[in-house]
């Protein structure tokens, strides 16, 4: 993510824009990957000399090949936010599905059988992203142009916006990941292994609202404000009741769900109950970040409000996992994600215009239109085959 530079938020944000043509987007790309390449190979080989009591633990060359490689990724990362900015999506899941299905069909011979351990592992990653790059390549050949171009004004531009984006990203990430660090530091491996457990059960409420907004992110960039409003406002309030679904069922189902991880796992039952209702409100986060990242083309919106919830997070665990041990990491999350989510919303609300029940209620048109939706997705990929003229998707009305 550091060497990545916002590439895929970038290129699927304006690629949908007026007067950003593709080609130019693919030359600002090759510009940015070399630039990610110096890096990750600077990177990776301080990684390599650095004196082996700076590092403890890693495994030098593992980490050092995949800080190295890690271009491939940004590259593949990059052709991808061009697929999807062109609102290919169905060529861009078979894309990921095959070089997905690389990875894994690799990794198995080489840990199970050569018994490569970690550095098979990472061979068989960076093969996955290879076989990425190369599919997207193919896929952009196209809409490529020649003689190379170096575009100073779009460089400027997507760079000051794929910064922040970047910002944002990594805070975000530090928000999901930070507080684990302070419980292992405040209250040990064991509780540690719980919480990390607790939260990813609890994290499956992010699953469809983060699928949705990733379909709506290059649909907002071009949009018209009345349609961005609307598409937003749809998108909000399915990926609040898609989270508050996916969140009572995993409350009810919760104590089952823990006990396949161990008997051990049944005293985390509470700290899930009470981290639901934060990740279910924060789940339209996922929404609302696209809304600044992609109509409004402010990211650093979203970095505040992570910022916000990884400061509430952080200072609520200091405080309560010493008096309530592993409740405490739960309650202390959960009310980060809330604030946060009332943050984000309100904002919304007061650029958008809209109303709270617009933007949160759910209603029968919107059940409506996600099955239609689902249903003509299931429709053209069983019958594209056979179909001369697939039928259009429904997902752009």
């Amino acid at each position: 993510m550091l060497v990545g530079v916002g590439l895929p938020t970038v290129n699927a944000v304006f690629a949908g824009r007026p007067g950003y043509s593709v080609d130019r987007l693919i030359w600002n790309s090759v510009w940015f990957v070399l630039f990610a390449t110096v890096l990750s190979v600077l990177l990776g080989s301080a990684i390599y000399i650095a004196p082996p009591e700076w590092l403890g633990q890693i495994p030098k060359l593992e980490v050092s090949a995949i800080v190295v490689c890690s271009w491939i990724g940004v590259a593949a990362s990059g052709a991808a936010g061009l697929i999807l900015g062109t609102q290919r999506f169905r060529l861009w899941g078979a894309i990921q599905f095959t070089g997905s299905a690389c990875t894994l069909g690799s990794a198995l011979p080489l840990i199970s059988w050569l018994h490569l351990g970690l550095f098979g592992a990472v061979v068989a990653w960076i093969g996955g992203q290879l076989v990425i790059l190369v599919l997207a390549v193919l896929a952009l050949a196209s809409d490529w142009r020649w003689p190379p171009r170096f575009d100073r004004p779009l460089m400027q531009e997507t760079a000051w916006f794929g910064a922040r984006a970047n910002a944002s990203g990594l805070v975000g990430t530090l928000n999901f990941r930070f507080d684990s660090l302070l419980v292992l530091y405040l209250a040990g491996a064991f509780v540690t292994g719980l919480y990390s457990v607790t939260v990813l059960l609890a994290q499956l409420t992010f699953l469809a609202p983060s699928a949705l907004s990733s379909s709506v992110l290059p649909m907002l960039s071009g949009s018209s404000r009345d349609r961005a409003v609307i598409l937003t406002n749809r998108t909000i309030r399915l990926s609040l009741a898609m989270g508050l679904t996916a969140a009572l069922g995993i409350g009810i189902f919760g104590r089952l769900l823990l006990a396949l991880f161990g008997s051990q796992f049944a005293q985390a039952w509470l700290t899930l109950l009470l981290l639901l209702p934060g990740v279910a409100a924060y789940s339209l986060c996922h929404v609302t970040s696209v809304y600044w990242d992609s109509y409004v083309r402010k990211p650093h919106v979203n970095l505040y409000i992570a910022g916000l919830s990884l400061l509430i997070d952080t200072v609520g665990v200091m405080l309560l996992v010493p008096w309530l041990n592993l409740a405490g990491a739960g309650a202390a999350a959960s009310l980060g994600y809330l604030i946060a989510a009332g943050l984000s919303l309100t904002l919304y609300i007061a650029h958008s215009r809209a109303t709270l029940w617009e933007a949160c209620v759910v209603r029968p048109a919107d059940i409506a239109w996600l099955s239609r939706t689902i249903g003509a997705t299931i429709r053209q990929r069983l019958f594209a085959i056979v179909e001369r003229h697939p039928v259009p998707s429904q997902v752009a009305r």
